[in-house]
């Protein structure tokens, strides 16, 4: 299998980063700490979904009087001390991926669901910020994955068509919005699995971003 493509477009969290443990253990943190249960296979049908379902589905489990909106500022507020401290781990690979692409001359593109302000924050920590052309976040768009609007977004300021871009995902609604955009996708699996159905769009399955970038061409 070989990989060609002139336009690389990253998805962020779970991907490039392993935030969503992250994201668990605050939250499982401060729920735990006021009385209420987080186990880890009802958290994990929340990554990669917009805070309305997620919210919708805190009201489901824990009911209509959950101070949902409360918990998602602490939560915000600790994960920003945490980022701005600590930082967050790369993902195994990335930096040798993002090399190996910069040094193929590809234009490369982060579209996430995060906002503007802490994807450059992490990014620029992290010192990878500068390997990518374009940024496409939630400030950008109105309707979030699965719908295919960030990656629509990202082939237009990007110059690209979709036959020759490629996206990288972890989340099965990122890779519903690729196959929705028309994108050829790569899954790398983070936390979770999407139904078959999902991965069955999919154009290629990597064990980690090292094995995407072996393959490039």
């Amino acid at each position: 299998m070989v990989l060609k493509a002139d336009y690389f477009i990253f998805d962020m969290d779970g991907l490039m980063i392993d935030s969503e443990m992250v994201a668990y253990k605050i939250w499982k943190e401060e729920l735990e700490s006021n009385g209420y249960k987080l186990d880890l296979d009802f958290y994990k049908q929340f990554i990669g979904v917009p805070d309305e379902d997620m919210a919708t589905g805190f009201f489901e489990e824990y009911g209509k009087d959950f101070p949902y909106y409360e918990f998602m500022e602490k939560y915000l507020k600790k994960r920003s001390e945490i980022y701005k401290t600590e930082g967050v781990p790369l993902k195994y690979g990335l930096v040798e991926l993002l090399d190996k692409l910069k040094n193929k001359n590809k234009t490369l593109a982060v579209a996430t669901s995060s906002k503007r302000d802490v994807v450059e924050m992490i990014l620029k920590k992290q010192n990878v910020f500068h390997y990518f052309d374009h940024f496409i976040t939630c400030d950008d768009v109105v309707k979030h994955k699965p719908e295919p609007e960030v990656f629509l977004k990202a082939l237009e300021v990007g110059g690209f068509k979709a036959d020759n871009s490629f996206v990288l995902e972890d989340s099965e609604n990122g890779l519903k919005a690729a196959h929705s955009a028309g994108i050829r996708s790569i899954f790398i699996k983070d936390m979770i699995e999407p139904k078959k159905e999902v991965l069955d769009t999919v154009y290629y399955r990597a064990k980690n971003l090292y094995e995407v970038s072996e393959i490039v061409e």
